[in-house]
């Protein structure tokens, strides 16, 4: 009788471990999510500040963009005007091939500076900080087949 009475305190304390073990891991789970929750607060809360700040550095690159755009029409305008003019006064064709030459340099700074280019960049990184946050599923892709992106030398293509 008295080995019946020991073995079932011993089964009665042995279940009481268990419980506590599960009670304890039960309180740690909960605690974890909690703090995975308090984590993907503040993730949020930073990718937020940063979509912020790309897109007014994309508000910002559009503007200078522009500028740089004004400026270098302004630019050629002048060095135009001047090539023609010593082109009167001297009559020198290396003139004329220098003129082409700056012409040439000049839409292709202009296709580079295009605001559409830059746009298409940033909209992409918008795009996949987006699928990082988990606000899009990354088969919903924000280009269109009639998009293009900017390659070397100024050219365009349609994206991949």
């Amino acid at each position: 009788m008295v080995d019946k009475i020991m073995s079932d305190q011993l089964i009665l304390d042995s279940v009481q471990s268990i419980y506590a073990r599960i009670t304890a891991i039960s309180k740690s789970i909960t605690d974890l999510g909690g703090s995975l929750n308090a984590l993907k607060g503040v993730i949020q809360e930073k990718i937020g500040v940063l979509v912020d700040q790309i897109a007014q550095m994309n508000e910002q690159v559009k503007k200078e963009g522009e500028m740089h755009v004004e400026i270098l029409n302004n630019i050629a305008k002048n060095v135009n005007k001047e090539i023609i003019k010593l082109q009167e006064e001297l009559g020198i064709k290396s003139v004329e091939d220098i003129n082409k030459n700056l012409a040439s340099i000049y839409g292709i700074v202009k296709e580079t500076l295009k605001s559409e280019n830059v746009d298409l960049l940033l909209a992409e990184t918008l795009a996949a900080i987006k699928i990082l946050q988990g606000e899009t599923k990354p088969e919903e892709k924000q280009c269109n087949k009639n998009d293009t992106v900017p390659t070397t030398g100024g050219a365009t293509q349609a994206p991949q």
